[in-house]
C-alpha cells in the first residue's frame, strides 16, 4: 500500500487540528484525497475552522464535501456553513455581474483583455463554480493600455484610479493598478477589480512575455457571456505562480488549482517550453511536486502525469535560489521588486525602474500618506532587516558567552 504523505504542516498560529480538516476539505474530489477527521467540536473551533477554510479559499469545497456527505455534520454546523457559503456565493454573482459589464466597456473601448484567476477558474476548470469562490476581479491587458482600461473600469466603478509609482510605470514595469468602488449596503467594502499588466509582483513577473497570454487565448461562458481567459499552458503557470510565491504563505486554494488545471492535460512539452521562456521553470517545478503534498494526497499522486518526472529532476539554479529568496524571505515584498533589475535588460531600463522604486512621484506618495524621507527609510529598513537581525543575534550570542565565561 502506498504510504500517504503528510499535509503541510500549518503556520504557526494556526491551530493543526483546524488545518488538518481544512487541508481535506481542499482535497476534497480528487483521486486519493484523504478521509475527513472529525469535525472541530464546539460553536467557536467551528467557527474558526470555517473562517480558516473562507481564507484558504476552499469553503466551497467544504460545502460539497458535507453535501456529498464526504463529512458529516451536526445541524448547527451544517447550518452555519452553508450560511457562509452562500454569502460567498452571493458575494460572487455580484463579482460575475460586475465582470460581465466591464467586460462590456473594454470591448466598445475595442481594448483587448483576459479574464485571470478566479472567475476564470472557477467557470473553466472545475465542474460547479460554487466550488471555486473568489474575493475580487482580475483582468489582464496589454502592456500600453494598462492606464487607458483603468480609467474606463474606474468610471464604471465611480471611482479614480490610483497614481502611478512615477508617470509611464504602470505601462513599462508595474504589475497591477487596483480599483475599489465605493462602499454600499450590499457591499461593504465595494467591488474591487485588478487591472493587470503581468499577472504577478516583483521579478517573477518582469520576466513574463506578456504577448504569449493573447497569444493562444480560451473561452469562459460566465452569466451566458462568452469571455477570453487565457489557454492551459498559460493558465497552468498562473496557477503555479499563486501556488509558489504571489502570496507568502501560499493558499491551499492555489495547490488544489493547480491539480485542477494538471487534470485537464496541459501538453507537458508546451508546458515545459513556456516555463522556460517565462524563466519560470523552478515554480512550476514546485508547484507541481508540492500540490500532492499539501493536499495530503498519496505521494505518487501525479506519477502518471507527464511533467512529474520532469518536476522531480529539475534542479534549482544559483539564479532560480536568489528570485525565490527575493520572493520569499524576510523583506519580501521590496527586495522582490529590488530584483527586477536580474531580469530587466539593458542599463537604462534597469535605472528607470530603480529610480521609481528609490524616487516614486509626489502624487503616488501623497495618496498613501508617506513622506519621500518615510519611502526611503521604510524600505532601507526593509530591506537591510535580515542582515540587521542576523548581526544583532550573534552579538547577543557574543554577550551570552562572554557571561558564561
Amino acid at each position: 500500500m502506498t504510504r500517504r504523505a503528510d499535509a503541510a504542516a500549518p503556520p504557526p498560529s494556526i491551530d493543526p487540528a483546524a488545518w488538518r480538516f481544512v487541508s481535506a476539505a481542499a482535497a476534497h474530489g480528487l483521486e486519493g484525497a484523504p478521509p475527513f477527521p472529525t469535525p472541530p467540536v464546539g460553536e467557536l473551533a467551528w467557527t474558526r475552522t470555517v473562517k480558516l477554510a473562507e481564507e484558504q479559499r476552499v469553503v466551497g469545497l467544504l460545502a460539497a464535501a458535507a453535501a456529498d456527505g464526504a463529512v458529516e455534520l451536526e445541524g448547527a454546523a451544517f447550518d452555519h456553513l452553508a450560511e457562509v457559503h452562500e454569502a460567498w456565493c452571493a458575494h460572487d454573482l455580484r463579482l460575475e455581474r460586475a465582470l460581465v459589464r466591464a467586460a462590456d466597456a473594454l470591448d466598445a473601448a475595442a481594448l483587448p483583455y483576459l479574464v485571470l484567476k478566479g472567475a476564470a477558474l472557477a467557470h473553466r476548470w472545475y465542474p460547479d463554480p460554487a466550488q471555486r469562490l473568489f474575493a475580487d476581479l482580475d483582468l489582464v491587458v496589454p502592456s500600453g493600455r494598462v492606464r487607458d482600461a483603468s480609467r474606463i473600469l474606474a468610471d464604471l466603478l465611480g471611482t479614480t484610479p490610483p497614481p502611478e509609482v512615477r508617470p509611464g510605470f504602470d505601462e513599462q514595469f508595474g504589475k497591477e493598478t487596483l480599483l475599489r468602488s465605493p462602499p454600499s449596503r450590499s457591499l461593504p467594502l465595494g467591488i474591487e477589480i485588478d487591472v493587470h499588466r503581468t499577472p504577478v509582483a516583483g521579478a517573477f513577473g518582469l520576466a513574463i512575455p506578456l504577448h504569449e497570454l493573447f497569444d493562444t487565448p480560451g473561452e469562459v461562458l460566465v452569466g451566458g457571456r462568452a469571455l477570453p481567459t487565457p489557454g492551459p499552458v498559460p493558465t497552468l503557470l498562473l496557477a503555479c505562480y499563486q501556488a509558489t510565491v504571489a502570496d507568502v504563505p501560499p493558499r491551499l486554494m492555489a495547490s488544489r488549482d493547480v491539480l485542477q488545471v494538471l487534470a485537464g492535460a496541459p501538453d507537458a512539452d508546451a508546458v515545459v517550453g513556456a516555463a522556460s521562456r517565462w524563466q519560470c521553470g523552478v515554480l512550476v517545478a514546485e508547484a507541481v511536486r508540492d500540490a500532492p503534498r499539501r493536499l495530503g494526497l498519496p505521494p505518487d499522486a501525479l506519477a502518471h502525469h507527464p511533467l512529474h518526472e520532469w518536476a522531480r529532476l529539475r534542479p534549482p539554479t544559483t539564479r532560480d535560489r536568489l528570485l525565490l529568496a527575493a520572493h520569499r524571505g524576510p523583506g519580501h515584498v521590496y527586495w522582490r521588486q529590488l530584483a527586477g533589475v536580474l531580469v530587466l535588460s539593458g542599463g537604462r531600463q534597469r535605472r528607470e525602474y530603480l529610480r521609481s522604486l528609490v524616487a516614486p512621484q509626489r502624487a503616488y506618495l501623497t495618496q498613501r500618506e508617506w513622506r519621500p524621507a518615510t519611502h526611503v527609510r521604510r524600505g532601507w529598513r526593509t530591506l537591510t532587516g535580515p542582515v540587521r537581525h542576523r548581526v544583532v543575534a550573534a552579538a547577543r550570542r557574543a554577550r551570552r558567552r562572554v557571561r558564561r565565561g
